[in-house]
């Protein structure tokens, strides 16, 4: 699965005299942290005259600056309302967005919902569908012939002429179109388009229902374009956050003022024309007084699941009931400690074999939590801070430390096997400071200033992801990195190529650095690892390949191993056949303790140095470390 965000860019009632301005640069600032976070795309919407519902009329150009600003995040049209626009137009503009975004567009199409919309541009409800549908089969022949010509209902090109530029995505960026009509998934399927779905205005069941329709009739696509996108985007409103009563309080407002102005709009059209049998659906949304929408609807969408509102473990209970529902034979995932062990639990509930591939807290698979059903194929916090420990324990110089990791289980966890081992290895080293930032804190100021003050010799982090890119550019001005001549460890995978794409030249080289894949390697790169990575390239249209893919492709090829092994998929088989088994990886072997079903995992470890070759900081001659002499 992959998470992305979506904006309308809507600004409530009442207006401050800066507004506009303001939503669309607090909307950039979160685009810019979510693709430091690692979130896979964000999409904006393509909406005209919809005061405080979007002002993103448009989001060609407000796409152009966020791919600017951002280095990994794919961008997403969701969507271009084909209705309103030549298509030599959109293909040009979707061309050029393609070319300066270095090959991260996603294209969704659609047509009008609002009569506001069709009334301003000229365009009759009817007319809606046949113009999307010959625009979105004439675009993708714009980018593959030249000279291009057509002969339509709606558009004329005569005579020939070359559509330039052409998108760098080959064949072209993944087409999409929104589906809010349950025709339309079939409609979608049949053209090979992805389809970008939501929850509002329907049950979950029906969602389900019109997937699976999506699902089989996709088999039998004739694509409008040279490839098959068989993707489902499902479009939820939610908000998470450390105090689910926060979250509840904040929630509540925004969803029913969304949900009562999203039917007031869509209603508008099906009373506007009852002839138009492509917009019947919508007649239901005709019928409801918005003004009813009132706590009541809010307990619905919640209770059904078709909002995702709360705490940490609200999001585990959705994800429990979206497995029972779907009844899933395995599961693989979670990022934070803080969710597998919660998954873990639904697992156990379940009978269901759950593969970690990222998670590290010790408390996972200790004993007192240890069930038939779970395994790790990742490091843990006692294999890293043992690790650093042990590197640390050569630096001879170094007689104080200071300590920076997330207040969570991953954090003290790492903190607390670093100390134990490096006073076994040097009870000479004082650790004399110790920070606790919040995970995800958004400003480390004090914590860094604090820690300078105590004048550590070296420093110990566990910051990874979002935060330590935001910690290393607040740290740097301040001279945090000099301080201490860069001898700081992080075992949070700050060593893979994402961490270092996302910092670019603001990376603190000379660092040590770790990741479970290089990527880059500046020795005897393996074969199955070259080829793992050219495949992993090419199927990401990315010019790099990602550190973290390996984590999560290792863990279902041990799933798939345990599978042959067992001779069916039944949980409890397949649970029983994954204890001592062996499974290649690009990376090397690795074995599941029978006892501890753990993999005990290595990483790859090395100084974060800047190479002329790439534009950003690499992993000089990664060394994979063996913890299996560190754990007697």
């Amino acid at each position: 699965m992959k998470a992305g965000l979506i904006y309308e860019i809507e600004s409530v009632k009442p207006h401050a005299a800066d507004h506009e301005y303001r939503v669309f640069w607090e909307t950039m600032e979160q685009i810019e942290l979510a693709d430091r976070l690692g979130f896979d795309s964000v999409w904006t919407v393509e909406h005209h005259f919809l005061n405080e519902f979007s002002y993103s009329s448009a989001p060609e150009v407000f796409l152009a600056c966020v791919t600017q600003r951002t280095k990994q995040i794919r961008v997403g049209h969701g969507v271009v309302v084909l209705p309103f626009s030549h298509p030599v137009h959109v293909a040009e503009r979707i061309a050029v967005l393609d070319i300066m975004s270095n090959g991260r567009v996603e294209f969704g199409t659609g047509r009008a919902t609002t009569m506001d919309e069709l009334l301003g541009f000229g365009v009759r409800p009817e007319e809606t569908r046949p113009r999307w549908a010959e625009a979105v089969e004439a675009i993708p022949r714009m980018w593959r012939e030249d000279p291009f010509t057509m002969h339509g209902k709606y558009w004329t090109v005569e005579p020939p002429v070359s559509v330039i530029p052409k998108p760098i995505q080959k064949p072209h960026p993944p087409m999409w179109v929104a589906a809010t009509n349950p025709t339309t998934f079939e409609l979608a399927a049949e053209r090979g388009l992805g389809v970008l779905c939501f929850t509002l205005g329907v049950e979950l069941e029906q969602v389900s229902e019109r997937i699976n329709i999506y699902r089989n009739a996709i088999k039998n696509a004739r694509p409008v374009g040279q490839t098959i996108n068989n993707q489902v985007s499902m479009n939820i409103m939610g908000l998470i956050g450390d105090d689910p009563y926060e979250a509840e309080h904040l929630a509540r407002d925004a969803v029913l003022w969304y949900v009562r102005k999203g039917f007031e709009l869509v209603s508008s059209v099906a009373a506007a024309n009852q002839s138009d049998e492509s917009y019947k659906y919508l007649k239901t949304a005709s019928k409801f007084d918005p003004a009813k929408f009132t706590l009541d609807y809010y307990d619905f969408l919640k209770d059904g699941d078709l909002i995702a509102v709360g705490a940490v473990d609200e999001a585990v209970r959705v994800a429990r009931e979206l497995v029972i529902k779907d009844n899933v034979d395995f599961l693989a995932g979670t990022l934070t400690s803080a969710e597998a062990p919660a998954v873990s639990t639904i697992a156990k509930e379940n009978k269901v074999v759950f593969v970690a591939p990222v998670a590290k807290t010790t408390k996972l698979t200790a004993p007192e939590y240890l069930h038939p059903y779970i395994f790790r194929v990742a490091s843990n916090t006692t294999i890293e801070g043992r690790t650093m420990a042990a590197t640390v324990a050569k630096w001879t110089d170094v007689k104080s430390i200071g300590t920076i990791a997330p207040d969570y289980a991953y954090g003290r966890d790492a903190v607390a096997a670093f100390t134990e081992y490096l006073k076994k290895l040097r009870p000479d080293i004082q650790i004399i400071d110790q920070q606790w930032p919040k995970l995800g804190e958004p400003d480390f100021t004090p914590f860094i200033t604090a820690q300078m003050g105590k004048k550590p010799d070296a420093i110990y982090s566990s910051l990874f992801a979002g935060d330590f890119v935001t910690f290393t550019k607040e740290a740097t001005p301040l001279g945090y990195f000099k301080a201490v001549d860069n001898r700081m460890i992080d075992p949070a995978e700050v060593g893979t190529t994402d961490e270092a794409q996302a910092l670019g030249s603001d990376y603190p080289y000379g660092i040590i650095g770790d990741a479970y894949d290089p990527v880059i390697w500046t020795g005897n790169e393996p074969p199955e690892h070259k080829k793992f990575v050219e495949d992993l390239k090419a199927f990401t249209k990315a010019k790099y390949a990602s550190g973290w893919s390996i984590v999560g492709y290792q863990s279902i090829v041990a799933l798939a191993e345990g599978i042959k092994k067992a001779g069916d998929t039944k949980s409890d088989d397949v649970a029983k056949a994954l204890l001592g088994l062996s499974f290649d990886t690009p990376a090397g072997k690795r074995t599941i303790d029978p006892k501890t079903r753990e993999t005990l995992a290595g990483e790859f470890w090395g100084e974060m140095v800047k190479d002329p070759a790439y534009p950003f900081a690499v992993m000089k001659s990664p060394t994979y470390v063996d913890p299996q002499p560190l754990m007697n």
